[in-house]
């Protein structure tokens, strides 16, 4: 203010349209001369653009309108964007086969236009069909996105369909908006396959193609079964059938394969191709085609096979057999025979004692000594074997002794191996191992080579942190060719680090060994040198990339050096849910050994075609480098399909099936859903519904009601218990009918003796101050009360007949519990504060009301505390239920000027009537002298609204006054606790 004299000042603030000024603007008073600084807030709408918006603060003089002056500030509004994705509406239910839509909104809470595009995905093979791809939405604009689902109509059981709609408004998952509908699919089909035990059958053909210069190719197929014949599990069975043999077609390819094997848990019978084994010094382990039977009678087992090997030169012929015994304490104890013929030798016999058992706790140790015979000679075996698992220690020890005559799986042969793993204090490991093994010590120049291995580690294992690992290991090995002209011999020490590293998605393990090798045979010693890197990243379940790179340096043979080089790289995708793509890279190099310098690319495509029919391709290319040989280019087609046989009857679980009709019609009912706890089934066009087999116990049937339509119950109790054993085929029929309705209320009602009925009926209306004021009588439910009313006319006399009593309504009773019952089957309903109550969707029939008389006023009865209705399909009934008073006499008695009032059931009263109580200790109280005639006055008050009643109010100079409610007979028909709360008393002078 630069004027004189003060100003009283108007201010305004000028916004664009759509902002508004938070603080309130008022006049006022700014000296002269002097200066003020005003706070003006202000709201930015959401919905404001981008752009510059200008603010004026305008002042003028409330006096003087001329003297004015203003300031205006620009403000610029920055981009905001927000985009959210909220589903507006998808069934909760569907059946299968039909097609549901699912409704979301996109809404764009920016301030400026955005383009995007919704993503719709689920996880089921259900075809969906979004309406919409790109969407323009200005700010604060929204868009609902329909999507169909068509759902698959073979679909077996009830799942849980979900689709997902997602935008990314930055293209990171931080300023993700996601909104998921959650559908269940309802099966109108039931896979009864589930009746019956099944034995799952592969089939699978095969075709290969092989290229390396010319073309090969082989078709195979197979037919592989493993699983049991009864339900129990008790009779187990496998069997192979693979032909005809292609393995030389190509390295993709296989050997044919015949066998079955039938096991119980007494008897166990294998023919065909297999691995045969009878203890680790006879035979372990050996693979040919024969018969082998075993079986077991309480603690003793026997059984024996014979066999003859395939692809193994020299070939053998084996027949062997063995008794055993377990003891209680699980000790086993085992005698083995084997009788073995080699194509160059003659028959041997081979002898074994073989012993398990435990000396400690978690300690367990095998021995066995054998010897075999062959011409004339004998040869012994011995195997010692120590294995213990305690809680800071684990160890394992093995001796093995086979002599150079020995006929049995280990021959010429001296081993010692031994390892120990401790971890003294928590996340650090030590481990250590020694191997030492002799074969053919007898240095046979009939065999190859005479190997002597020697080989000893000592570790550490410590967890540095939760995904970090450290290992440091010391290696010595010595190894030795014992031949007159030896191929190796060598000793070699190193040392070995590694670490593996997790972070989330992304592990990597970096291992590097260095050394010294020294070479007997060259005379040297040179360097030792392994590197191994592996890599692996998995963002998903659905995709993960592997990598490694291994590289070798070593002098151990006859040659000066040896270099290796193997990098390698994986890829596996999964494509939706139905197929998988795998990718494998290998490279190897060798600057020494040049033509093993190969780079190898295989591909493996599986895809499921439909249920259980399934279709891969694996395609393998090797490309020799430095070689005069082709490369070679192998191809597998397979197709593979999964039959389940049915073998036996399941005798442990029921089974639940039925029929829904109309009861009226007697017409059956299609698409009616029933649920039976977790479990749901659809009635097909006959009207019938079958639930999958079912194991023993108590289920709840239920209808749901959302098929059935308005007005409409089952004629049977629902939820229904049924009761399931073992192997029942239970058929259940249920009838749909209209739904009844009852309705009623419940009102406390007074009985009008002649005087008093008089009396009432012939009131004149003279005077304000004594005033009868009536409800409306009768058995109609009474009407809301809306308070005091002066003008509320006479109401029409009630069951007034001769000899009869006449009702009048006094008010309805609220917060009365009214039961319906019908066999094992009751409903509840409370009434509201004016009475009323109703059972709606009631099924037809016999019911008997009963009103709880526990929250009835004191003094009050059920006119009929039971009442028997029966209701017709789609009758709706009233009832109405009277709450009559318990009539009791009062006599008023003067005695010693005291003013005593006595009942006939005084007595009773008295702990809970706390108002005579009251009234007895005041009366004690008053004075000889005062009688009933001092009373000043006693005051006929009226209730008004739609009940009537009359307080008798006695007062006794200074004493607190008394109210009881009288008829005319002095005879109490109410309690003064009901006078509804919040009218006036007045009292005349």
């Amino acid at each position: 203010n630069g004027e004189s004299v003060p100003l009283e000042l108007i201010s305004e603030v000028v916004l664009p349209e759509g902002w508004k000024n938070i603080t309130p603007e008022f006049p006022y008073t700014l000296r002269s001369n002097s200066s003020d600084i005003r706070l003006v807030s202000i709201y930015i709408p959401g919905s404001a653009t981008v752009g510059t918006y200008q603010i004026t603060y305008r002042v003028m003089g409330r006096e003087f309108p001329e003297i004015s002056d203003q300031y205006t500030i620009d403000i610029v509004v920055l981009p905001v964007i927000r985009l959210d994705v909220q589903l507006l509406n998808a069934p909760q239910y569907v059946i299968a086969g039909e097609r549901y839509t699912v409704v979301f909104r996109v809404t764009n809470f920016s301030n400026i236009k955005r383009t995007v595009q919704p993503t719709i995905q689920n996880r089921t093979t259900f075809r969906l069909k979004p309406e919409d791809a790109f969407l323009t939405l200005k700010p604060g604009e929204f868009h609902d996105i329909v999507v169909s689902v068509d759902t698959e109509a073979k679909t077996f059981k009830s799942v849980k369909h979900y689709v997902q709609c997602s935008i990314q408004t930055n293209g990171t998952k931080k300023d993700r908006a996601t909104a998921t509908s959650a559908v269940e699919v309802l099966p109108r089909l039931t896979d009864t396959s589930d009746r019956y035990h099944q034995l799952p059958i592969h089939l699978y053909v095969r075709n290969i193609w092989q290229i390396d210069g010319h073309s090969e190719t082989g078709l195979q197929g197979e037919i592989f079964s493993e699983g049991t014949l009864d339900e129990a599990g008790t009779k187990h069975i496998e069997f192979r059938l693979r032909g005809p043999d292609i393995y030389d077609t190509s390295y993709l390819a296989e050997h044919d394969e015949y066998r079955a094997s039938f096991q119980t848990n007494r008897l166990a019978i294998h023919a065909g191709d297999r691995n045969y084994t009878l203890s680790p010094l006879t035979q372990q382990y050996r693979y040919g085609r024969g018969i082998e039977a075993n079986f077991q009678q309480k603690r003793f087992r026997f059984g024996g096979y014979f066999h003859q090997t395939r692809w193994i030169i020299p070939s053998s012929t084996q027949f062997a057999s063995f008794i055993a015994y377990e003891t209680p304490s699980k000790c086993l104890f085992k005698l083995n025979y084997l009788k073995k013929k080699f194509d160059a030798e003659g028959w041997s016999d081979t002898y074994s004692f073989d012993g398990s058992f435990h000396p400690f706790d978690g300690t367990n140790v095998q021995l066995e000594a054998a010897g075999s015979v062959y011409d004339g000679k004998g040869a012994p075996a011995f195997r010692l074997v120590m294995r213990g698992d305690h809680k800071w220690i684990q160890y394992n020890g093995h001796i093995i002794r086979a002599d150079t005559d020995y006929k049995g799986y280990y021959r010429d042969t001296k081993l010692t191996s031994f390892s120990l793993s401790m971890e003294p204090v928590k996340r650090f490991r030590i481990n250590a191992g020694y191997r030492h093994q002799r074969q053919n010590f007898d240095a046979d120049t009939t065999k190859t080579i005479s190997p002597y291995t020697e080989y000893a580690r000592i570790g550490a294992y410590y967890r540095l942190t939760k995904r970090t690992h450290i290992t440091l290991d010391w290696i010595h090995q010595r190894r030795e060719d014992r031949m007159p002209v030896p191929m190796f011999r060598y000793g070699e020490k190193t040392l070995r680090m590694g670490v593996s590293h997790t972070i989330r998605m992304f592990n990597l393990y970096v291992s590097g060994e260095i050394g010294r090798t020294e070479n007997d045979l060259l005379q040297q010693t040179n360097n030792t040198k392994k590197f191994m890197l592996s890599a692996l990243y998995k963002p998903g379940t659905h995709l993960s990339f592997n990598g490694y790179l291994y590289y070798d340096e070593n002098h151990r043979t006859i040659e000066e050096d040896k270099q290796r080089l193997t990098l390698g790289l994986r890829a596996f995708m999964r494509i939706l849910e139905q197929s998988d793509l795998q990718i494998h890279y290998q490279s190897n190099h060798s600057p020494e050994e040049y033509f093993y310098d190969r780079n190898v690319f295989e591909v493996q495509f599986h895809q499921i075609l439909w249920k259980k029919h399934h279709f891969s391709l694996r395609a393998r290319h090797t490309l020799l480098r430095n070689s005069m040989e082709n490369d070679e280019t192998a191809v597998l087609l397979e197709y593979s399909v999964v039959l389940g046989v049915p073998v036996a009857r399941k005798k442990s679980i029921g089974t639940i099936r039925g029929t829904v009709y109309d009861a009226q019609t007697y017409e059956v009912m299609e698409d009616i859903i029933l649920r039976l706890n977790g479990s749901a089934a659809v009635t097909d066009h006959r009207g019938a519904f079958l639930f999958p087999p079912l194991k023993p116990g108590t289920y709840f049937l239920n209808i749901d009601r959302g098929g059935l339509g308005l007005d409409r119950v089952s004629a049977q109790k629902t939820p229904m218990e049924v009761n399931v054993e073992a192997g029942d085929d239970l058929n259940i029929e249920l009838g749909i009918t209209q739904s009844a309705k009852l309705e009623g209320n419940i009102s406390v009602f007074r009985i009008l003796e002649n005087s008093a009925k008089d009396q009432i009926l012939n009131t004149e209306f003279k005077s304000d101050e004594d005033i009868f004021i009536f409800g409306r009588g009768g058995d109609r439910p009474p009407k809301q009360p809306q308070g005091p009313s002066m003008d509320d006319e006479l109401p029409e006399k009630t069951h007034d007949v001769s000899g009869e009593p006449a009702y009048m309504v006094v008010h309805g009773l609220g917060n009365v519990l009214v039961e319906l019952i019908r066999d094992d089957e009751i409903q509840r309903r409370i009434s509201d504060p004016f009475g009323g109550f109703v059972f709606e969707d009631i099924r037809p029939g016999t019911w008997t009301c009963r009103i709880v008389e526990a929250n009835l006023p004191r003094y009050h009865r059920v006119e009929k505390n039971q009442i028997e209705i029966t209701l017709e399909p789609g009758e709706s009934k009233h009832l109405n239920v009277r709450v009559l008073p318990m009539k009791r006499r009062i006599r008023v008695l003067e005695s010693g000027g005291n003013l005593v009032s006595q009942g006939a059931k005084r007595t009773e009263r008295k702990d809970s009537d706390k108002a005579y109580q009251d009234m007895v200790k005041e009366q004690s109280h008053v004075s000889d002298r005062t009688t009933a005639s001092d009373a000043k006055r006693v005051v006929h008050i009226v209730r008004v609204g739609d009940s009537l009643s009359r307080i008798a109010m006695d007062y006794f100079g200074d004493f607190r006054a008394y109210e009881r409610i009288f008829d005319a007979n002095r005879h109490i028909i109410s309690d003064p606790n009901f006078i509804l709360p919040g009218w006036k008393l007045n009292i005349p002078e």
